[in-house]
């Protein structure tokens, strides 16, 4: 196996951890103990060509901008994830069939919508306490 094979085989089947500087008795998780080939949103990244690139730039390089890079898109594809894993569970519950992508999008919009008005209804409380 090669040295690249061997790092990327490290980084997308290993858990992530470092011996804590807080005490001896725990490690530091970096990624909490997701293992990335084990969550569904990573192999969709992989399949798709801007993916493949980045996990190459990070593999041929190794510099902290690449794994950067490489972070930054994983985080942008488990959101993607998250969202569309959602509004399968709200349809789900609804029981609504969607069959275009516009629908998707639309519900993907109200599930938005839904969580900025939590939010802001959050911040109000919070005001509230504080006088």
């Amino acid at each position: 196996m090669t040295q690249v094979s061997l790092l990327f085989h490290h980084f997308w089947h290993f858990d992530h951890c470092q011996p804590s500087n807080e005490t001896d008795e725990a490690n530091f998780h970096l990624f909490h103990g997701h293992i990335f080939a084990l969550h569904p949103a990573c192999g969709p990244f992989l399949l798709t060509p801007r993916g493949q690139e980045i996990v190459a730039d990070y593999l041929g390089d190794r510099t902290e901008s690449s794994r950067n890079r490489l972070l930054h898109a994983l985080s942008i594809a488990i959101y993607y994830y998250s969202n569309k894993y959602e509004v399968t569970k709200s349809l789900r519950k609804n029981q609504s069939v969607v069959t275009t992508q516009s629908e998707m999008s639309g519900h993907i919009d109200a599930l938005a919508e839904q969580e900025r008005v939590k939010r802001e209804e959050g911040e109000g409380i919070d005001k509230k306490r504080e006088e």
